[in-house]
């Protein structure tokens, strides 16, 4: 520890820099703190260029108002220092000139390990370097470490920026990264670690020189996905939001906070409470005194960074220029030698639709998704024992299958969180009005299940590199007898098929899924492509018949859109499909020129008239926004359900049920809705391609005679193949399996195959 090295604000003082006059008069010389940060002691403060909307250095201000508002780079200096105070490795700060007479607040390991790959730390928006107080001293003792304050930002140099150019803005920062790289002689490979902003600009600063990082990894990243299309997602933005957007785009966001004066500090402490339980080290009053210091002088400094960020930011805060586009992703010119990285805090409000579509992109090969639990945007410093559990297996390099500290840690897991493409709005939107989750689900399907006769077991199997789950329950798998593997329709989940589960496990080994997207399964982004939606769907079936160790032949039963999909299963995967059920399967026509009367006839007249507004919104999309009377206007619309279960139970479980599967965040919905056309027919109908499917696989057609389901591309089908059969239950409608159980089942044990 260093007991008497002069601070950098107290350096230098005949410089006649007239911006900083005004520093001088009001800040008083304190006795220097006890810190292990050593300073360059020859190097001028940054001069301050920002003439926007603060405007300190436009005219000569009363010094009266000048103490009020106590902006002072000689504090955030001495903010600083209080914060490293307790830090156990000492560090190097000093100024980096860079090209426009700008200079770069810089922080560096000393006596790290030699030979070893350094560590380049970028921080978010609104925030400096000392943010990774908590993590400094445990990356040091492993890698060289570098991070800095972005230019705009901290105690780094405020140059002006164009706030209606947001392709200058991002060439700016780009630029000044690459011009600090050069400055602190870096030439080797580096681990480029960016949090929330500044994974965006670590992003942007590997497409344009990713010939010198060595992983990258993105610490919940903002700017990742592009605005919502809030039509598309049944979305209306309230008009204080718009109010709010309009401000923050004529403004700065600090704009306001700087003429708090005195008042600043206890209002941010009144409205980010959060940073107290985020304090160093502890939880003492000193310790979150000092952080929420920091960050106060921090962001009271003249705008200049958060101009930038205005010129990349759209409305609510997304990118202008997302890395993730709707027809191409700025990723793809990041070479696939570049691992890249995303963890996230699982209570996070960053969408993390981006990382789903670039690890689908890219493959499991090299892009990760971690996941923090119980920790929100700031996880390192929430959580800095498990995010440095993370780092270590991520910057260690180790096999995929090598189990780490982290790989057994419950509290870290590649489980993906609930993607959605709107999440930011819908958290506006929402807040808590579902009362739902995977907890009232669970217990819905356990008070489903409960009636069964038959022991059925159950849980999750991983697929897609394990960042998605798909909810598995089976019976009797000790059976030596062609196993059954029953596949739920839209909008369903596998307590429908507790009316036939007791009788079908009798004399075979039965698996029941939740499709990817709905009920307990996880909730993966779908491609907005239909026949790539298509393909997702099923590699992940088939990734779950590897997961669940189906290495036999087995029959493959779907209902409705369950059926469309094991279709296209058996035309995809044919290797394993001993037989193919298809009940009441939905897309496999094509959809006809006089579809508004046929096959739709059965559909009230005013609600096919209204089918273009529709197919505006998620299909389910009423039903989510009617909250907690969701369950009572299902029992309303869809009394049929609760009679088709009577013979289970009297009340309303089954509704119950299927409100807690679909209130869910809807991307297997979304996926459906990719692949539907009107959403009564498929854009890629199956029956122009079911003759492709392997001819020794017998594939059996069940209808429902009073279903909305047209029979006729079924017989269609059997007109191309040889393989194909055609029967009809009586007084059955679509939900055929439910409509007329007992007929459902003897037409099974007539059709299905049993081993000799």
């Amino acid at each position: 520890m260093l007991q008497s090295t002069p601070s950098i604000a107290e350096e230098d003082e005949n410089n006649d820099n007239e911006q900083y006059d005004y520093d001088r008069l009001q800040f008083p010389i304190d006795k220097r703190l006890d810190t292990s940060l050593l300073k360059n002691q020859h190097e001028q403060l940054p001069q301050i260029t920002s003439t926007t909307t603060t405007g300190l250095s436009s005219w000569r201000i009363p010094r009266l108002l000048l103490n009020f508002i106590s902006v002072s780079p000689h504090m955030l200096a001495q903010a600083e220092e209080r914060l490293y105070q307790d830090l156990k490795n000492k560090y190097y700060g000093e100024y980096v000139h860079i090209r426009g007479d700008n200079l770069i607040w810089t922080v560096r390991s000393l006596n790290s390990p030699p030979d070893t790959i350094p560590i380049v730390l970028i921080h978010d928006f609104g925030c400096a370097s000392g943010i990774w107080v908590q993590n400094i001293d445990f990356l040091s003792a492993r890698h060289p470490l570098y991070m800095f304050d972005i230019l705009g930002f901290g105690r780094s140099s405020r140059p002006c920026f164009d706030q209606t150019n947001n392709i200058s803005a991002e060439t700016k920062f780009v630029e000044s990264i690459e011009d600090w790289r050069i400055a602190v002689d870096l030439q080797t490979k580096f681990y480029l670690i960016g949090h929330g902003f500044g994974a965006y600009l670590a992003t942007l600063y590997t497409l344009r020189y990713g010939q010198f990082i060595k992983k990258l990894i993105l610490l919940d990243p903002w700017g990742f996905n592009p605005k919502p299309d809030e039509n598309q997602l049944n979305l209306s933005t309230p008009l204080w939001i718009k109010l709010i957007a309009y401000i923050t785009q004529t403004w700065t966001s600090f704009s306001a906070f700087r003429y708090f004066g005195p008042l600043g500090l206890p209002i941010l402490k009144l409205l980010a409470p959060r940073w107290k339980r985020l304090a160093p080290i502890d939880s003492s009053y000193e310790k979150s005194n000092a952080l929420y210091e920091y960050l106060y002088h921090v962001n009271v400094q003249p705008a200049s960074g958060d101009v930038g960020f205005q010129a990349l930011a759209s409305w609510y805060g997304w990118a202008k220029e997302p890395i993730v586009q709707v027809e191409h992703s700025r990723i793809e010119s990041i070479s696939d030698e570049i691992p890249i990285v995303f963890i996230y805090g699982s209570r996070t409000s960053i969408d993390n639709t981006a990382a789903h579509q670039i690890l689908h992109q890219r493959g499991p090969n090299n892009t990760y998704i971690k996941i923090i639990h119980n920790a929100a945007h700031f996880f390192f410093m929430e959580k800095p024992i498990q995010f440095h559990e993370v780092i270590s297996e991520i910057l260690t390099d180790l096999p995929v299958y090598f189990r780490t500290l982290a790989s057994v840690d419950r509290t870290i897991t590649t489980t993906v969180l609930p993607p959605d493409r709107f999440r930011t709005i819908e958290s506006l939107k929402r807040l808590n009005w579902n009362n739902t989750g995977p907890e009232q689900l669970a217990r819905a399907e356990m008070k489903v299940f409960e009636t069964l006769k038959s022991k059925f077991q159950g849980r999750h199997i991983p697929v897609s590199n394990n960042t998605q789950k798909i909810w598995t329950v089976y019976s009797n798998i000790t059976s030596k007898n062609y196993p059954l593997v029953l596949v739920h329709g839209f909008g369903g989940g596998v307590g429908l098929w507790s009316l036939n589960l007791d009788q079908l496990c009798i004399d075979r080994p039965v698996y029941a899924l939740d499709l990817p997207g709905f009920a307990h399964s996880s909730r993966p982004v779908f491609s907005l492509d239909p026949i790539e939606a298509e393909q997702q769907f099923v590699d992940m079936l088939e990734e779950w018949r590897s997961g669940i160790g189906l290495n036999e032949p087995f029959i493959l039963l779907g209902h409705s859109f369950g059926g469309f999909l094991c279709a296209a299963y058996a035309l995809r995967y044919p290797k394993y499909v001993k037989q193919l059920i298809l009940a009441d399967p939905w897309g496999m026509g094509q959809k006809p020129d006089d579809w508004q009367t046929s096959p739709m006839q059965r559909i009230p007249p005013s609600l096919r008239s209204l089918s273009s507004v529709i197919m505006k919104f998620s299909p389910l999309a009423a039903l989510r926004a009617a909250g907690p009377f969701g369950v009572k206007i299902m029992k309303y619309f869809r009394a049929d359900l609760r009679i088709k279960f009577e013979k289970l139970f009297d009340d309303d479980r089954v509704l119950v049920y299927l409100y807690h599967c679909n209130a869910q965040v809807p991307t297997g919905e979304e996926g459906f809705r990719t692949i539907s056309d009107c959403l009564a027919w498929a854009k890629q109908p199956m029956v122009d391609r079911i003759q492709l499917i392997d001819e020794k696989i017998p594939i059996h057609f069940l209808h429902g005679e009073e279903s909305w389901v047209d029979v006729a591309p079924s017989v269609m089908a059997k007109s191309k193949c040889d393989n194909v059969t055609i029967d009809t239950i009586p007084n059955a409608g679509h939900h055929v399996y439910a409509d007329a159980p007992i007929e459902f089942e003897a037409y099974l044990k007539r059709v299905l195959i049993n081993k000799e």
